[in-house]
């Protein structure tokens, strides 16, 4: 039993070497994690993967210089068991690297193992990732300055001529997509209704989107179905009129979007923690209430996500430090006094997911430290 815990605990060591932090935790439940998606000989092999994609040869090869003796075949059927089981990552549904091997990294916990449990997570599974949550994934991530998500406003709760980036227009941003479209469950919400805890919110599964090579991956893996744009925006009509929040990737190309819920979603929870979500987030907008309006019915307060409105004098106020602009307040408010309007953080996004993830390293690990993992894994070697 001490050899497994070594290896768990061994593997632990290699997946917070990413991006995003994989803290220890004071009763264990992260290596219970890993338990539930390694067996002892898949995480011994998993150790040995890099924080960057490779191929089997370079991964047996290694594998070899460190005692594991195991054939190419062999290996290729156990990470691809890896990838099935959303343990690990694989790059082979991409179109750019279409026609070459495959290809196997590290995932993280999140964005990563713990998404890709969506239609096959278990009571138990979710459990200990709410317990992981709660002693200490929430902690790093609270210390983040660059996060893996934002949110951006409903479209109909903005103020006539008020300016949007391109970027924080999401339908303009469907609607000029070339590639095709995946839409799948909600993993946090089936997080929550495995555990008996139902989302009140809303009956909507279907609620995040995948773009590009990210679309091609869950499609490669069985997960999700292909939509159009018109059925995408369809989707993003109801999203709005029941309240939901867009959380695209924090990236001015996002390669995902998720439509969250106060009741299941991670994320909102974490932002829920921080003493100013706003500035967390660099939120672009906020909410502001024409007092002449407001009827005071509270229906604001109700929808609110984050707890970012309060009633004085039977009129509503928003707390600028605690709104995160998602404009949900205004579909809920029914005589108008809710609108949208522009912050003086002139935030922009990094480009792409690599940008993102390259920022968050150098956050976590220094400009030198990154630059050295990176010069590790390109010349064989491990991060």
């Amino acid at each position: 039993m001490q050899h497994h815990e070594d290896v768990y605990q061994r593997l632990r060591r290699e997946i917070d070497k990413m991006p995003i932090a994989y803290p220890s935790a004071r009763s264990g439940v992260e290596l219970r994690l890993l338990r539930h998606l390694f067996t002892p000989e898949e995480a011994e092999v998993a150790v040995h993967l890099n924080i960057l994609p490779e191929s089997v040869s370079r991964i047996r090869a290694r594998l070899g210089k460190n005692g594991i003796d195991i054939t190419e075949e062999k290996l290729e059927r156990m990470l691809d068991g890896l990838v099935n089981k959303g343990a690990i990552l694989t790059d082979q549904f991409a179109e750019k690297r279409r026609g070459k091997k495959k290809r196997f990294s590290l995932v993280q916990i999140v964005i990563g193992m713990f998404e890709f449990q969506v239609d096959r997570i278990t009571g138990e599974f979710s459990r200990d990732f709410n317990e992981y949550f709660d002693d200490s994934l929430h902690r790093p991530a609270l210390e983040m300055s660059t996060w893996q998500m934002r949110t951006i406003p409903i479209g109909t709760s903005l103020s006539p001529g008020t300016r949007v980036a391109d970027y924080d227009n999401i339908r303009k941003y469907v609607s000029n997509l070339k590639d095709g479209i995946c839409v799948m469950n909600c993993v946090c919400r089936q997080s929550t209704d495995v555990i008996g805890k139902p989302c009140t919110h809303s009956d909507l599964l279907e609620s995040c989107l995948t773009f590009h090579d990210a679309a091609r991956l869950m499609r490669g893996k069985g997960i999700g179905r292909w939509i159009t744009r018109e059925e995408t925006l369809a989707l993003l009509d109801r999203a709005e009129k029941e309240g939901f929040i867009l959380q695209p990737e924090n990236s001015r190309e996002p390669s995902f979007m998720c439509m969250c819920c106060r009741d299941c979603c991670h994320d909102l929870k974490l932002l829920r923690l921080h003493p100013r979500p706003s500035e967390y987030i660099h939120a672009r907008y906020r909410a502001q209430v024409d007092a002449s309006r407001c009827k005071g019915c509270k229906k604001c307060i109700a929808a609110c996500a984050m707890e970012a409105i309060s009633m004085h004098d039977r009129t509503a106020v928003v707390n600028p430090d605690s709104c995160i602009g998602c404009g949900v307040c205004s579909t809920a408010c029914t005589h108008h006094a809710h609108s949208m309007i522009r912050t003086e953080r002139n935030y922009v996004p990094p480009k792409t997911s690599d940008a993102m993830y390259q920022k968050i390293m150098v956050e976590r690990f220094g400009f030198m430290g990154t630059m050295k993992a990176v010069a590790r894994v390109l010349t064989g070697g491990k991060a």
